[in-house]
């Protein structure tokens, strides 16, 4: 038994010597009866004038989806909401941010981290950045490399957990629209699929949705 007058001295020497413990939580019991999704307008479905890639996926799966989106938010304010909302931590998630601070590659790469190890199980999926047309995310913008480079790190992190979704949306372009073809050649998302230069339209998230379910064995398979 330590003694009272002895109790501080210890601990000065635990946080002098940097004692550490690593708490490892219990992976979590996943329920496969919802899907939900993180993110911001993107997720919400801005400009899809009712269609949002989670409500075609519903239409897909039969599963009832919690849409998390809320326009406007970083990477870091939709990690914080998702931290605090223990309910939803249970269902596969997809995760999709970091369109309101593309310039801030490291802290949406640690902010995902963060929420994969949230969740406590392996049923989520992640999409990667897309740029806007006409801005400096363009090809040979520092910008533009800056981002393709995050995505390829992603998806050396997370495998199959991990979805390009800028690339499979610019290989949807239709050969026949001629701005199609000029997107298509500037790596920006075909108009045809766009409701402005940086949101889809509802053809656009059905693609989302389509190329979710693609992949849909790692969110749903038991």
């Amino acid at each position: 038994m330590i003694k009272k007058y002895f109790r501080p001295f210890l601990l000065i020497i635990l946080i002098l010597t940097g004692c550490k413990k690593t708490i490892e939580l219990e992976p979590r019991q996943v329920d496969y009866s919802a899907i939900v999704g993180w993110g911001d307008s993107l997720t919400r479905g801005g400009g899809g004038n009712g269609t949002s890639y989670l409500k075609v996926l519903s239409a897909y799966t039969g599963l009832r989806t919690y849409n998390m989106g809320i326009g406007g938010q970083t990477s870091v304010e939709v990690r914080d909401r998702m931290v605090m909302n223990d309910t939803l931590k249970k269902f596969p998630t997809i995760i999709w941010v970091g369109r309101n601070n593309t310039y801030q590659q490291s802290i949406i790469k640690k902010n995902i981290a963060e929420m994969v190890r949230e969740l406590r199980h392996q049923k989520y999926l992640i999409l990667g950045l897309t740029n806007a047309a006409k801005t400096k995310e363009n090809k040979g913008d520092d910008r533009y490399d800056e981002m393709i480079k995050l995505n390829k790190e992603l998806a050396k992190l997370y495998g199959d957990h991990f979805i390009d979704i800028w690339a499979y949306l610019i290989s949807q372009y239709n050969p026949l629209e001629e701005q199609d073809v000029i997107d298509h050649e500037q790596d920006v998302i075909p108009a045809s699929l766009t409701y402005d230069n940086l949101h889809m339209n509802a053809a656009g998230y059905t693609l989302v949705a389509k190329r979710i379910y693609a992949s849909i064995d790692v969110l749903l398979k038991q």
